[in-house]
């Protein structure tokens, strides 16, 4: 019996011992196990989740050409000058045409004393080489002559007989003052509370590093595309600029032209002039006095097409560079926008990271 009971003992023993031992191999087994499962090793790929920053359309501005002024030339000019230039007598001048002669001596001699004896003695010598200086841009018009050319212009009677100008409104924009919506962006003062007020630890480490690599590369590409707006936007202005040289260029060889056209054509109503001579003096005179005041009206509304064009000139390129301005702004609000997005997802998986590890024990 006692035998019995040893054998019983010593099994139940073995037994005991045997379940010790594997458990002891199964907990030290788990525990190297764990050993090489490092919790940060599940959340650093929560990052790579974090796409770039999409590009960024950026088309150019609609560049619209400056509004252009006009001078109108009446055909009444053309058709009288030719008229009394082919007469060979009083006889081939219609009858409407010497009307509006003696409307123009009208118009001169009813002008104040001062005024009139002036336009008078200016006009019966005026000559070519006068009517050259008096188109040479350098020249400077007495006010008071474009005064009265204007009151012939706008005359009822002989008004048809001299250029008008047309000089439409100019649409100028206050371009001063556009917003700049770029701004440098600060993440450590996005995350700053995530930085100082969370766990420590190779996985809270981990956490950080790869969203550190993350922002660094949002922060990479938001830069590059910056700095393609703004080389953009270089790149617009430089071709405004070409653009205004162009224009101020044409607009001065326009000038010249016109101030040239203009001589040949006041030469020629002197010509005119001189014809009426050998059959009424009286008319030529009348004729010359208005080829006086043509002149001054003429040379008058060159000046100022050519002043328009100038100005507008300028406000279609402050317009262009307002545009450009505006479209690189509107783009750099755009990838700000996109960046501020990607790093607002950016926190989150970073908070719930944070979180994992806190959940794994202390960030370990």
């Amino acid at each position: 019996m006692n035998c019995n009971k040893k054998t019983s003992l010593f099994r139940g023993c073995g037994k005991f011992l045997l379940f010790s031992l594997i458990g002891w191999m199964f907990l030290q087994c788990e525990t190297k196990e764990l050993e090489f499962m490092q919790p940060y090793q599940f959340v650093n790929d929560d990052f790579d989740g974090i796409v770039d920053l999409p590009a960024v359309a950026d088309p150019d501005p609609v560049i619209e050409e400056p509004v252009a002024g006009e001078i109108l030339e009446s055909e009444e000019v053309q058709n009288i000058e030719e008229e009394l230039g082919a007469a060979e007598s009083e006889a081939d001048v219609e009858a409407s045409t010497v009307t509006i002669l003696e409307k123009i001596a009208e118009f001169v001699l009813e002008q104040p004393e001062e005024t009139s004896d002036e336009v008078i003695e200016l006009a019966d010598v005026l000559t070519e080489e006068q009517i050259a200086a008096i188109f040479d841009a350098e020249t400077e018009l007495d006010p008071e002559f474009i005064v009265l050319a204007e009151e012939a212009n706008e005359d009822l009677d002989i008004g048809e007989l001299f250029p008008d100008i047309i000089l439409p409104p100019l649409d100028e924009e206050n371009v001063d003052g556009r917003k700049d919506y770029s701004m440098p962006f600060d993440k450590n003062l996005i995350i700053e509370n995530l930085r100082t007020a969370t766990l420590v630890g190779p996985c809270a480490d981990a956490a950080r590093d790869s969203y550190d690599a993350a922002i660094s590369r949002l922060v990479t590409i938001r830069d590059g595309q910056l700095a393609t707006a703004q080389a953009t936007f270089q790149t617009r202005f430089l071709a405004a600029q070409q653009r205004f040289e162009a224009r101020n260029l044409q607009a001065i060889l326009d000038y010249q032209n016109r101030l040239q056209a203009s001589i040949v054509f006041v030469n020629r109503l002197l010509v005119v002039s001189t014809r009426l001579a050998r059959f009424n003096v009286s008319w030529a005179r009348w004729y010359r006095w208005y080829a006086w005041i043509y002149m001054i009206r003429t040379r008058d509304t060159i000046d100022r097409l050519y002043r328009f064009a100038l100005q507008a000139s300028q406000v279609a390129y402050d317009r262009d560079i307002a545009n450009a301005e505006q479209q690189r702004d509107s783009v750099r609000t755009t990838i700000q926008a996109n960046f501020a997005n990607a790093v607002a997802n950016a926190d989150s998986i970073l908070s719930a990271a944070l979180n994992t590890c806190h959940n794994q024990g202390a960030g370990n």
